[in-house]
């Protein structure tokens, strides 16, 4: 907050995303000027033309006799533990479905990029590289799995099933 306001005579406007976080912002010490605007991405994205979603299911060979399962990265500490999980799911439940949503750009870090190419280290499971393909998976997909995060705000908004995990990896 401190870093923050040291701009405020310089920057007329703060844009944030909700009033959730300018409250946040608020109560954190913040006094700049902030509107709040919503979060475009969310807002151009979250309801894909039924066209793109059929070209969605084609591209990713959707089985509609099966549950979709969307699963979403982590790249922080917790990240080879919530990998871990993903993979005792699928092998406990090899009649669903499965998708990866990595953090954008991920499948290209160096950081990680082994764990895609030359072969994706989760079996039975397809990464979504493309990252427009994600909000049309966002409804294609009937259960999401990972970290409450800003991600799941999709997830709540797309009326999907949510399993979180966080306790699991002793996130509180």
């Amino acid at each position: 907050t401190y870093s923050k306001n040291r701009f405020i005579d310089l920057i007329d406007i703060f844009f944030v995303h909700s009033s959730q976080a300018k409250y946040q912002q608020q109560l954190a010490g913040f006094t700049g000027n902030m509107t709040v605007v919503g979060n475009p991405k969310y807002d151009i994205n979250l309801d894909p033309d039924p066209k793109t979603i059929e070209q969605l299911k084609q591209f990713y060979n959707i089985d509609t006799t099966k549950k979709q399962v969307l699963l979403f990265s982590l790249v922080n500490q917790h990240r080879k533990n919530i990998n871990i999980i993903f993979k005792n799911i699928i092998e406990e439940n090899p009649q669903h479905q499965y998708f990866y949503k990595p953090y954008p750009g991920e499948p290209f870090d160096p950081k990680f990029k082994n764990d895609y190419y030359p072969k994706f280290f989760l079996d039975n499971c397809i990464p979504i590289i493309e990252e427009n393909h994600i909000w049309g998976m966002f409804k294609i997909c009937d259960k999401h799995i990972g970290c409450m995060s800003s991600i799941t705000h999709a997830t709540l908004l797309s009326d999907s099933e949510y399993q979180d995990v966080s306790l699991e990896l002793g996130i509180h």
